[in-house]
Protein backbone atom coordinates (compact mmCIF):
# COMPACT_ATOMS: atom_id res chain seq x y z
CA UNK A 1 0.00 0.00 0.00
CA UNK A 2 1.33 3.62 -1.14
CA UNK A 3 1.36 6.16 1.57
CA UNK A 4 -1.23 8.68 0.69
CA UNK A 5 1.54 11.93 -0.75
CA UNK A 6 3.01 8.95 -2.84
CA UNK A 7 -0.32 7.95 -4.38
CA UNK A 8 -1.31 12.00 -4.71
CA UNK A 9 2.14 12.19 -6.42
CA UNK A 10 1.82 9.58 -8.79
CA UNK A 11 -1.93 10.92 -9.86
CA UNK A 12 -1.37 13.99 -10.10
CA UNK A 13 2.41 15.34 -10.25
CA UNK A 14 0.90 18.76 -11.13
CA UNK A 15 0.00 19.07 -7.71
CA UNK A 16 3.54 19.25 -6.35
CA UNK A 17 4.84 21.37 -8.95
CA UNK A 18 1.96 24.04 -8.44
CA UNK A 19 2.57 23.78 -5.11
CA UNK A 20 6.20 24.37 -5.48
CA UNK A 21 5.46 27.72 -7.96
CA UNK A 22 3.31 28.80 -4.80
CA UNK A 23 6.31 28.78 -2.68
CA UNK A 24 8.28 30.21 -4.82
CA UNK A 25 5.57 33.26 -5.45
CA UNK A 26 5.37 33.32 -1.62
CA UNK A 27 9.12 33.87 -0.99
CA UNK A 28 9.52 36.37 -3.50
CA UNK A 29 6.47 38.65 -2.30
CA UNK A 30 7.96 38.13 0.92
CA UNK A 31 11.53 39.24 0.09
CA UNK A 32 9.94 42.58 -2.08
CA UNK A 33 8.26 43.44 1.37
CA UNK A 34 11.53 43.00 2.95
CA UNK A 35 13.71 44.64 0.79
CA UNK A 36 11.03 47.84 0.15
CA UNK A 37 11.42 47.88 4.29
CA UNK A 38 14.95 47.65 4.38
CA UNK A 39 15.24 50.70 1.75
CA UNK A 40 12.24 52.81 3.62
CA UNK A 41 14.50 51.89 7.14
CA UNK A 42 18.11 53.20 5.38
CA UNK A 43 16.00 56.78 4.54
CA UNK A 44 15.02 56.80 7.72
CA UNK A 45 18.27 56.96 9.31
CA UNK A 46 19.32 58.82 6.47
CA UNK A 47 16.92 61.55 7.73
CA UNK A 48 17.16 60.80 11.35
CA UNK A 49 21.63 61.62 10.99
CA UNK A 50 21.53 64.24 8.34
CA UNK A 51 18.62 66.38 10.25
CA UNK A 52 20.37 65.40 13.48
CA UNK A 53 23.64 66.69 12.60
CA UNK A 54 22.45 69.87 10.67
CA UNK A 55 20.18 70.86 13.90
CA UNK A 56 23.71 70.30 16.24
CA UNK A 57 25.90 72.33 13.85
CA UNK A 58 23.28 75.01 13.27
CA UNK A 59 22.68 75.05 17.28
CA UNK A 60 26.49 75.62 18.18
CA UNK A 61 26.61 78.08 15.31
CA UNK A 62 23.51 79.79 16.76
CA UNK A 63 25.01 79.58 20.04
CA UNK A 64 28.44 81.11 19.11
CA UNK A 65 26.56 83.83 17.37
CA UNK A 66 24.74 84.55 20.33
CA UNK A 67 27.44 84.91 21.97
CA UNK A 68 29.52 86.88 20.72
CA UNK A 69 26.96 89.76 18.96
CA UNK A 70 25.24 89.72 22.12
CA UNK A 71 22.09 89.91 20.36
CA UNK A 72 19.20 86.71 20.07
CA UNK A 73 17.05 86.44 16.46
CA UNK A 74 14.26 83.67 16.57
CA UNK A 75 15.52 82.04 13.40
CA UNK A 76 18.81 80.88 15.26
CA UNK A 77 16.24 78.82 17.79
CA UNK A 78 14.27 77.53 14.62
CA UNK A 79 16.15 76.30 12.10
CA UNK A 80 18.15 73.42 14.67
CA UNK A 81 14.68 73.24 16.92
CA UNK A 82 13.00 72.25 13.49
CA UNK A 83 15.47 70.12 12.04
CA UNK A 84 15.92 68.60 15.29
CA UNK A 85 11.84 67.93 15.42
CA UNK A 86 12.13 66.25 11.83
CA UNK A 87 14.95 63.96 12.86
CA UNK A 88 12.99 63.15 16.02
CA UNK A 89 9.40 62.46 13.45
CA UNK A 90 11.91 60.45 11.39
CA UNK A 91 13.28 58.29 14.21
CA UNK A 92 9.72 57.57 15.73
CA UNK A 93 8.15 56.52 12.34
CA UNK A 94 11.29 54.24 12.11
CA UNK A 95 10.92 52.92 15.27
CA UNK A 96 7.72 51.77 14.28
CA UNK A 97 8.50 49.78 11.31
CA UNK A 98 9.31 45.70 11.79
CA UNK A 99 11.20 44.52 8.68
CA UNK A 100 12.44 41.61 10.32
CA UNK A 101 8.82 39.51 10.50
CA UNK A 102 8.97 39.40 6.69
CA UNK A 103 9.11 35.90 6.35
CA UNK A 104 6.36 35.11 8.90
CA UNK A 105 3.81 34.38 6.37
CA UNK A 106 6.00 31.65 4.55
CA UNK A 107 7.23 30.06 8.17
CA UNK A 108 3.44 29.81 9.23
CA UNK A 109 2.58 28.59 5.90
CA UNK A 110 5.37 26.01 6.15
CA UNK A 111 4.03 24.70 10.16
CA UNK A 112 0.39 24.72 7.94
CA UNK A 113 2.05 22.00 5.74
CA UNK A 114 4.23 20.13 7.69
CA UNK A 115 0.85 19.78 10.22
CA UNK A 116 -1.24 18.30 7.32
CA UNK A 117 1.59 16.03 6.67
CA UNK A 118 1.64 14.92 10.10
CA UNK A 119 -1.81 14.30 10.54
CA UNK A 120 -1.57 11.72 7.27
CA UNK A 121 0.83 9.89 9.30
CA UNK A 122 -0.80 9.51 12.42
CA UNK A 123 -3.83 6.93 12.31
Amino acid sequence: MLHPIYAALLRRPDLAADHLLAYADLLQLQTQALREALIGRSLAWLVILGCGALASIFAGTALMLTLLLDRYHPVLVLLPGALALLALGAALLENRRRPWQAYAQLRAQIDADLAALRSLNSP
